[in-house]
């Protein structure tokens, strides 16, 4: 299968497009996650901005895009999704509240499990929502 990035009239293989990305482009957004289990435990899931476009480049090095927007490219399944393994996760193009608003809370994670976004913390509430935590 090949895929092509704007403004480019090579075609490329998968492989060959997705280490031009992860080269040349610029990693906009990525999440952290480790489940503590062996193999393959932990990952980073990441969306690269490349030739005005996005692309969505998974832990298992999986490319999907091109997305006209950030937003587009962080509706894939799954992408948004916070467990108990989640740990950190950064963008550039958002501030920490507008990330945290686009997750979700999947149903294993207990209140008080933190993750840090942008370099804050927040913590899953009772309520199940995620709220930043004060310092003190």
């Amino acid at each position: 299968m090949t895929m092509k990035a704007k403004d480019n009239d090579e075609e490329l293989s998968d492989k060959e497009l997705g280490e031009r990305i992860s080269e040349q482009g610029e990693r906009v957004f990525s999440l952290h996650w480790d489940s503590g289990a062996p193999g393959i435990g932990a990952g980073v899931d990441s969306i690269y901005k490349f030739k005005n476009q996005y692309w969505n480049y998974s832990f298992d090095n999986e490319l999907f895009g091109p997305f006209d927007s950030l937003d587009e490219a962080m509706q894939r399944p799954d992408f948004l999704g916070i467990t108990g393994a989640t740990e950190c996760i950064y963008c550039t193009e958002l501030t920490a509240p507008e990330v945290a608003c686009r997750l979700e809370i999947y149903d294993d994670i207990e209140p008080g499990h933190r993750v840090q976004i942008n370099h804050e913390e927040w913590e899953v509430s009772s309520d199940g929502k995620l709220k930043r935590v004060l310092s003190s």
